[in-house]
């Protein structure tokens, strides 16, 4: 775990949704992460960043009202699907083809997907795993900036199943 890099929202929520992730352009995803996918009908949240010494990876533990975490999945697989190919920019603002993939991943949580967005050429690849667990949503992302992508799948497993032993 990072030192002090936790945020929680606490007590304090929100109760009027705003799924507004469909107005975002599709060059949105060359940052995507938990924090900005969450992000729509989620009503709080936890955030922690970790470390294996070579990559980052963040944490995003959202919560929903009953039945919006599985719109929440919707949205962002509907958004994906929008932007399954487009043109971003390189620093040098030189057009950058991406390819943008949902796959299904069995066996973790109530419903999991793991977003990849691949650039073609030497830029970096980010990714986000999304795991809901009843009204909740586990996100962990991570890119290979530095040299490999994290162990995000690794790391979820057992967060899914603490999540879900001590908040079902």
């Amino acid at each position: 775990m990072k030192d002090s890099s936790e945020t929680d929202t606490g007590d304090a929520f929100t109760d009027d949704p705003d799924p507004m992730l469909m107005s975002n352009p599709c060059t949105w995803l060359g940052n995507a992460s938990g924090n900005t996918l969450a992000a729509g009908y989620e009503t709080a949240h936890a955030v922690e960043d970790v470390s294996d010494d070579i990559n980052e990876s963040g944490i995003h533990l959202g919560s929903y009202f009953p039945g919006t975490a599985t719109k929440q999945l919707a949205l962002i697989r509907a958004y994906a699907d929008k932007c399954k190919s487009y043109t971003g920019q390189d620093w040098d603002k030189k057009p950058v083809q991406h390819t943008v993939t949902v796959t299904p991943v069995p066996n973790l949580g109530d419903e999991a997907f793991d977003l990849v967005n691949t650039p073609k050429g030497p830029y970096a690849t980010q990714e986000v795993l999304a795991i809901r667990i009843g009204d909740k949503i586990l996100f962990l992302d991570g890119n290979n900036i530095v040299d490999r992508m994290p162990h995000i799948k690794d790391l979820a497993v057992p967060i899914a199943k603490h999540i879900k032993e001590v908040a079902p």
